[in-house]
């Protein structure tokens, strides 16, 4: 996106490619080396983005040149190690993505072939690398599965999650599932990817605090997970560990 809202801070881009962020500054998460600011500050390093992704206390975006770059909270920047940066640093690896998702307290990318990667904290398995240790460069997410899409989500540590749509239109989940999340029909998590249940076929996905929702081929969305704010969309309150439709759709 060209625009992006974290916890507590706001990035975007011009039609320049420079990066602008503002609001708070608690770990260095608007990238200019400077205070907090109530107003847009261009993100310091003369770095030209096509991609913006805001999350808890930290951003990363993708250069035109496909490299991610992070700044923030340390530990969750993909640069190897655990300071802090009020600037951007380059994620190691030189792995070139084609888009890029921040969640609660990580990040992922799908890489220009198609593969997933992930980085920061891994509290429930949100990374999909198999375990729930914390990854301080990119990982691969487990299963061989190519993507077009992901997306991260995830509301306090230990409770992140993300989900993929893969080229075949299948959504996939991993992470914390505690209130149905991950759509696969259990409310239980996962450290690898899990499909959704129902048998659709997706062409978007977006996961958020505590439910996730997914768009098919045909238009129609679908929402699981945590219904206690009616978040789903169907009318009731009531969590669901299964895509539900959202009312109102022809």
């Amino acid at each position: 996106p060209i625009i992006a809202s974290g916890h507590s801070h706001t990035c975007a881009l011009t039609p320049a490619q420079d990066a602008y962020c503002w609001g708070d500054n608690n770990a260095g998460d608007l990238g200019t080396g400077l205070p907090r600011t109530g107003v847009p500050q261009l993100v310091a390093g003369g770095l030209k983005f096509r991609d913006i992704t805001a999350s808890r206390d930290a951003t990363c975006g993708l250069t035109i040149d496909s490299l991610a770059y992070c700044w923030g909270e340390g530990g969750r920047l993909g640069d190897g190690g655990t300071a802090s940066s009020s600037v951007p640093v380059p994620v190691t690896g030189g792995l070139k993505f084609r888009s890029i998702a921040g969640g609660g307290h990580h990040t992922c990318g799908i890489t220009v072939t198609g593969a997933a990667f992930c980085w920061g904290y891994n509290g429930a398995g949100a990374l999909g690398d198999g375990t729930t240790a914390v990854q301080l460069a990119p990982v691969p997410v487990t299963g061989g599965l190519t993507f077009t899409t992901i997306s991260a989500g995830g509301w306090d540590f230990g409770n992140d999650y993300t989900c993929a749509v893969a080229t075949s239109g299948v959504a996939y989940c991993w992470g914390d599932g505690s209130y149905g999340q991950l759509g696969s029909g259990a409310q239980a998590s996962s450290t690898s990817p899990v499909p959704v249940a129902g048998g659709h076929v997706f062409a978007g996905i977006t996961a958020g605090g505590m439910h996730a929702c997914g768009i098919t081929t045909g238009g129609i969305t679908y929402c699981w997970g945590s219904d206690y704010y009616a978040q789903l969309g169907n009318g009731i309150t009531q969590d669901s560990n299964v895509p539900v439709r959202v009312t109102g759709q022809p």
